[in-house]
């Protein structure tokens, strides 16, 4: 019963272990999802500024003659390559926050699904340590009561033992006074042959 109360607190260790492990991870989450949130909204008001400017130079470039075209056309140039690198920059940054939210969907099902096992795994042993114990405290009576059946049966073989000497004392008292007895009455029959008016007159006396 020992492993089993030694296997459920481990068990509870490791749910406890898990629990609190998904907490800080899901803080940890949380803070990445707000910063990644935080970095697109300013990076959706730097590519918004820039469509922006690109628009106002765009049609200033078309409608103002005085313009060098040429380098109207390089500015527009360059204004678009900075917005390409700020759209790639967002979708790669995109790209990882659902593969991070993923990840950790997945690692957090998977902890749940122990959780689950562990449960199921408390929830058996509860039922069946007590079971134990039940059986324990019995063979402990039980032992108990073999215990006090084998000294009753030593107490009772010395007593029979102690009996049986004293009936064998009496038996072997009782033997030499029935071996007087029987030598007075052949004592007393040899001198009733041999005197009867003797013995009549002892026993009359």
């Amino acid at each position: 019963m020992r492993q089993k109360v030694q296997q459920r607190a481990d068990l509870v260790a490791e749910d406890e272990g898990i629990r609190a492990f998904l907490i800080e991870l899901k803080a940890t989450r949380e803070r990445e999802t707000a910063s990644y949130e935080e970095r697109m909204r300013d990076q959706q008001a730097m590519l918004d500024g820039l469509d922006e400017v690109i628009a106002i130079l765009s049609n200033e470039c078309d409608t103002n003659t005085d313009l060098d075209r040429a380098s109207c056309d390089e500015v527009l140039a360059l204004l678009s390559q900075i917005k390409s690198s700020l759209i790639a920059s967002m979708s790669e940054d995109t790209r990882a926050e659902t593969e991070a939210a993923a990840k950790y969907a997945t690692f957090v099902y998977n902890q749940n699904n122990r959780l689950d096992v562990i449960h199921a795994e408390v929830e058996g042993l509860n039922s069946e340590i007590p079971s134990l114990e039940t059986e324990i405290s019995t063979l402990e009576s039980n032992i108990g009561l073999e215990e006090i059946k084998r000294d009753g049966a030593a107490q009772l073989k010395h007593d029979t033992e102690v009996a049986l000497a004293q009936l064998t004392e009496n038996y072997n008292a009782n033997r030499l006074t029935r071996a007087d007895q029987l030598a007075l009455i052949q004592q007393v029959r040899g001198r009733l042959n041999d005197n009867p008016t003797e013995v009549t007159n002892m026993l009359n006396s």
